[in-house]
């Protein structure tokens, strides 16, 4: 009895001990970690005639998530790595004013972020280019928000069977009253007369969109439409009304269409790029 309870008492020992053990090594490994973190920007060396690589391959959010572990999905043990907004402009800003720093390449492949994020890199890499460096482009298919942002580049090439997505804008809505009905679910909503504009909640009130949102929603989109054309026609030097012309026709169907269309300066693999 006394070498059983002996035993016991040895594996109890020696379970605390390996978790003391553990957590200090644990709490080495997160001290490390965050030291690099920290550091990081003091141990970036840049050579003469240096170029910036923008992989916009993440998505986006505001800010960057300092916490190394959150990006972790520990259920899966994969990655969900975002990139911040404004580690982005700072890059950008760094970019120019840094002299060994001669231009960008700017790779917008899988590029994830919506039009106010895509508007403020645009604007950065703008504002980039009054330094007198270039900004180089390139995708293997282009997504209709990756162009708008990659309009922005001196030069801009693409995949040879790729393409460019430019088709213009679109709304899509989902309508629930149809199904509520059949299943005898009524919804109650408190709405005022004449907030006919306030359209959060027609989903559960119609079955089809009511002429306010249709107005409402037709208004936006043109009036976001008509920015990027804007922009679009500014750098690449095509008309607006040729652009509207491109997006209606489906004109680019793989990057010799992008070309010819000069949407496009030349289809390129992207070893011939980097």
């Amino acid at each position: 009895m006394k070498k059983f309870i002996g035993n016991v008492m040895a594996s109890i020992i020696g379970f605390f001990i390996a978790m003391f053990i553990v957590f200090f090594v644990m709490l080495g490994i997160i001290g490390a970690i965050a030291d690099g973190l920290e550091d990081r920007d003091d141990k970036v060396k840049i050579k003469d005639n240096s170029i910036l690589e923008l992989k916009l391959n993440y998505p986006i959010i505001d800010r960057t998530i300092k916490n190394p572990f959150k990006d972790i999905d520990f259920t899966s043990f994969e990655s969900k790595k975002k990139l911040g907004l404004n580690d982005i402009i700072k890059a950008i800003e760094n970019a120019k004013n840094d002299e060994k720093i001669k231009g960008i390449y700017l790779n917008v492949s899988s590029l994830q972020a919506g039009l106010a994020a895509i508007e403020e890199i645009r604007n950065a890499l703008e504002d980039f280019k009054k330094s007198g460096k270039w900004i180089v482009a390139y995708s293997e298919n282009y997504s209709q928000m990756a162009y708008y942002l990659a309009s922005v580049a001196d030069e801009l090439y693409v995949y040879p069977e790729g393409g460019i997505s430019f088709l213009g804008l679109r709304t899509e809505l989902a309508f629930f009253k149809g199904l509520l009905d059949k299943l005898d679910v009524e919804v109650q909503v408190i709405r005022g007369r004449n907030n006919k504009f306030k359209s959060a909640v027609e989903p559960f009130m119609y079955e089809h969109m009511s002429d306010a949102n249709r107005e409402q929603i037709t208004r936006f989109q043109q009036s976001m439409w008509k920015h990027i054309l804007g922009k679009i026609s500014e750098s690449r030097n095509i008309p607006v009304e040729r652009l509207n012309l491109i997006a209606d026709s489906i004109l680019i169907q793989n990057g010799y269409d992008a070309v010819n269309i000069k949407m496009a300066d030349k289809v390129m693999y992207q070893d011939e790029v980097t």
